[in-house]
């Protein structure tokens, strides 16, 4: 790594502000003979990039996926031992994010992974800023220092504290309240979904606990409509992984598992097409940041966090 830079992870309690967000985009699908849990996973992960963007090319992929809305790279640098992806989007370029892996979930039943949000330091600008200082013989205070440090900081920082993670599991691996309300519908409503046949189908799964990372990153959030570009992003490239490898997935209006996936796009108005609709799952919630403790308590994050336990994990005081 460069010595002008260095990384720490933006811890979503010291680091975060505002809102907890906390957010799940499932796929069913079913998997090409003699595939096993551990080989798809491992395939995912080692073309993460690939499936994000669209763009990949490797011996699994079948055909061409749809473009994101943003682009991730292996960046060359590392974070403990592990690869840091940046990501960007594509209409700006202005600002660049930064992940690693932080926790792995060994095993044939559930293997997955989870990144965490990082800082990546500019300690070349903070020298810097530092002996312009030191050469105006004061120490730069109020309003001016507050800016110039929020800025700088803002730029070092993903635009989320907190943590992403990922699955992939037989359908008979997950908890059956997590088959039947995918669709988001609280425990003890209604079963709207028949449970599987065990081994038939699998299932990807990404999940997130995040904060903002500062006031910056809210403005931000608020002028390009950052839950829209989650929603897309994240789908995106689920729904790549499905398209490109050519999976039969799981079709909601059907209720039949569906081996087209030239109805996987989006609209012009960069909104979801009833393709894409009728395939992902996805639920959000949000929680006040005075009311932590009832996000500990909901069903439905508990179900959610037993599944992905690096999301549980980055805070110290829930038990």
């Amino acid at each position: 790594m460069s010595r002008d830079y260095e990384y720490r992870i933006l811890d979503i309690g010291k680091d975060g502000t505002g809102d907890y967000h906390v957010n799940r985009y499932s796929i069913l699908f079913y998997p090409k003979a003699g595939e096993s849990i551990e080989s798809i996973e491992k395939d995912f992960k080692n073309n993460f990039a690939g499936y994000f963007n669209g763009t990949g090319q490797h011996k699994n992929v079948l055909q061409p996926g749809i473009k994101n809305i943003a682009e991730v790279v292996v960046n060359g640098e590392c974070f403990k031992e592990k690869d840091v992806y940046a990501f960007t989007l594509e209409d700006t370029r202005v600002h660049t994010d930064y992940v690693s892996e932080i926790a792995t979930y060994p095993g044939k039943e559930k293997p997955g992974f989870a990144f965490a949000t990082l800082r990546r330091v500019d300690l070349k600008a903070n020298r810097m800023m530092d002996e312009g200082r030191r050469l105006n013989g004061r120490t730069q205070g109020g309003l001016s220092r507050w800016i110039a440090d929020n800025l700088l900081e803002s730029n070092e920082n993903h635009v989320l504290a907190g943590r992403r993670s990922w699955l992939i599991a037989k359908c008979e691996a997950i908890q059956e309240k997590d088959i039947y309300f995918l669709d988001g519908s609280a425990p003890g409503a209604q079963k709207k979904y028949k449970p599987f046949a065990p081994g038939e189908a699998c299932l990807i799964q990404t999940a997130a606990i995040e904060r903002y990372s500062g006031l910056v990153p809210i403005g931000m959030g608020w002028l390009l409509g950052d839950r829209e570009l989650v929603d897309r992003i994240w789908s995106n490239q689920l729904v790549n992984f499905v398209k490109m490898k050519k999976y039969k997935h799981w079709s909601r209006s059907l209720k039949v598992f569906y081996d087209r996936t030239d109805h996987l796009s989006w609209n012009e108005d960069g909104e979801a097409s009833s393709g894409i609709a009728d395939a992902i799952f996805s639920d959000k919630r949000s929680f006040d940041v005075g009311k932590k403790q009832s996000m500990y308590k909901d069903a439905w994050v508990n179900s959610l966090v037993a599944a992905h336990p690096a999301l549980k994990s980055q805070f110290s005081d829930w038990k």
